[in-house]
């Protein structure tokens, strides 16, 4: 016999990869299913959403959907995706000069919640996972609304975050909840739209629900944030209208007016005003502590230019800003931050901080600019939560508080991902530069 020919190597490349993507095709409905569970926690469960999605993250990664989705969006959508990566360079870049470097790194490690863009992006690529997802959520923000009507009526004295009879905002708080829903109302509004039948008069209805509800709130961010989502929808949608624009408008600037004038939002306003007043005397002890916040991360920025106090400086640096000012008032001795996302960007960072920032939202709101919103909710999904941040950042930390963080990632990915799906693209508008 002759001697028999060696026996070839196993095609080792092939087996692993065969390995990889029976894990990857394993995991992925482990994903989406935790993707869900967040959706039907998140206005319930600060901790169970987090959970879910933190766990997403990782199944996500190691599935590789974390790396798909931040591929497409490198190849769809780069512009948009350089300034968020310039931004959050500078969360690290920021702790070279920084002040107080453990609370910086604290800072960076709440910035997990931007992952979960590529995230969805890969996720929920497909039509049905999208409107999957999207019907979770929207069923829990109803029941979490039938909670507050609740809350309202004095069928439960929960409590939390400013949240009580008075100011009815359920498990979200007073801070957030015009955000959340305002944004919700705006997409309402854009899919029903779209829809026919009972789909658009429920939507509409569910929309209706929901303004009535930031207006019976306290949370003054909300009373800008619902007119002016609506009236951009309205902008888009009637394009070729120009008088119907006009109406709109004229509509919602009334409803606003009317419900801050004889609605419980009256009375958040006159205190707005008269804290206006007492600044203009210097005396901030009669105003809210937001206007010593803000006098404090300008003061921050101007005693240490140019590039700030750095990630994680602004406690430390607002704290001594109070001893040399004895007249400011906190609320306490030591604040995480001013209230305003762009004054906190130019108190860590200096103008360069403020100018990623502004580029970012800019970028982010073009993208979804130039999509065709006749024909794909995409482009809501996408521009509604960029300028909500956009507003509640006048008054709020906005990209760090989390329901409106999360909720932002969470539409923003479902946007991209949908968007991609469409190829829907409109004629060039002004946002396309």
């Amino acid at each position: 016999m002759g001697v028999g020919r060696a026996a070839l190597p196993p095609d080792r490349g092939g087996q692993l990869k065969s390995i990889r993507s029976r894990i990857s095709d394993g995991l992925e409905p482990v994903t989406f299913g935790l993707f869900c569970i967040a959706a039907a926690t998140y206005p319930f469960s600060v901790a169970a959403a987090n959970v879910a999605l933190g766990s997403a993250l990782v199944t996500g990664l190691l599935g590789g959907q974390l790396a798909k989705g931040a591929q497409r969006l490198w190849i769809e959508h780069r512009a948009f995706t350089l300034a968020w990566m310039l931004y959050l360079a500078l969360l690290p870049l920021g702790l070279i000069w920084s002040m107080d470097r453990p609370w910086g790194l604290h800072v960076i490690a709440r910035q997990w919640y931007w992952l979960l863009i590529p995230l969805a992006v890969s996720v929920l690529s497909s039509r049905s996972g999208q409107r999957t997802f999207l019907a979770i959520l929207s069923i829990s923000l109803t029941a979490h609304l039938a909670f507050c009507v609740g809350q309202l009526l004095g069928w439960t004295d929960f409590t939390k975050d400013g949240s009580t009879a008075m100011d009815p905002t359920g498990h979200i708080g007073h801070i957030g909840f015009g955000f959340v829903y305002g944004v919700w109302a705006g997409w309402l509004l854009h899919w029903g739209l779209l829809q026919y039948g009972w789909r658009r008069w429920g939507a509409w209805l569910l929309a209706a629900w929901s303004v009535t509800m930031v207006f019976l709130a306290a949370g003054r961010s909300g009373y800008l944030i619902v007119p002016l989502l609506l009236l951009a929808v309205a902008w888009k949608l009637l394009r070729f209208k120009p008088w119907l624009k006009v109406a709109a408008a004229l509509l919602v600037i009334a409803t606003g007016v009317a419900a801050l004038a004889y609605g419980p939002g009256k009375a958040r306003i006159l205190w707005t005003m008269s804290g206006i007043q007492a600044i203009e005397k210097g005396n901030f002890r009669k105003a809210e502590a937001r206007w010593s916040l803000w006098y404090a991360a300008i003061e921050t920025w101007r005693t240490h230019t140019p590039m700030g106090v750095g990630t994680g400086g602004y406690p430390k640096a607002a704290a001594e800003v109070k001893l040399a000012h004895p007249g400011l008032w906190y609320g306490g001795t030591r604040s995480a931050h001013p209230h305003n996302m762009y004054l906190l960007a130019l108190s860590r960072w200096g103008p360069l901080g403020t100018i990623a920032l502004l580029v970012l939202l800019y970028l982010w709101i073009r993208t979804a600019w130039r999509l065709d919103w006749h024909h794909t909710d995409a482009a809501s999904l996408i521009a509604l939560p960029a300028l909500a941040m956009a507003i509640h950042g006048l008054s709020a930390s906005s990209l760090e508080e989390h329901f409106p963080a999360i909720l932002a990632a969470l539409l923003l990915g479902v946007g991209l991902a949908a968007a991609g799906t469409d190829k829907d693209i409109a004629n060039p508008s002004p946002f396309d530069g």
